[in-house]
């Protein structure tokens, strides 16, 4: 599993950002796996980007103000990058989280950082999985079986991040 993330010193647009994690995307795959090209990608029914066919590896591209991500492997993978919110938005916990989810939350020395540490670990899952259950609250927070969960809350900077691959 190869995984780069590019910190944008200024904000940018979604399209800025796209285009900047399809070139960091280009430079794993140039660098690592020797592919000069980047192989053409397309979404499946569930959205789920992914190469066209030739290309055995798997990808997942997540951006936030403060970075782009970008994670590579042979095995189906998913990541999400979130930057810790500067306040949480009232009645956001209760759409999105578990009872659970939401009693780590208000009990946690930092309520912003762990909001958004469990939504990156519940979105690098289903990015890692293809499917995305309706209800935000269902998305899986603790590793799913058959899976290995990387959760990085990197001191200094606003943002953490998770990483979902296959065992």
């Amino acid at each position: 599993m190869h995984f780069h993330i590019k910190e944008t010193p200024e904000l940018l647009t979604p399209a800025l950002q796209s285009e900047l994690a399809l070139k960091v995307l280009g430079k794993i795959l140039k660098d690592i796996y020797g592919i000069s090209e980047l192989p053409g990608i397309i979404r499946l029914e569930t959205g789920k980007p992914v190469f066209r066919m030739g290309c055995s590896l798997h990808f997942s591209i997540s951006h936030c103000q403060s970075a782009v991500m970008v994670a590579v492997d042979e095995k189906p993978i998913g990541c999400d990058i979130e930057d810790i919110p500067e306040r949480i938005e009232p009645g956001l916990p209760e759409v999105a989280f578990s009872e659970k989810e939401r009693l780590q939350i208000i009990e946690s020395k930092n309520p912003r950082k762990t909001l958004a540490k469990l939504w990156t670990m519940k979105e690098a899952q289903v990015k890692r999985l293809g499917r995305i259950p309706d209800d935000p609250g269902d998305w899986p927070s603790e590793c799913i079986k058959g899976g290995k969960l990387i959760v990085e809350c990197p001191n200094e900077k606003p943002y953490v991040y998770s990483i979902s691959i296959e065992s």
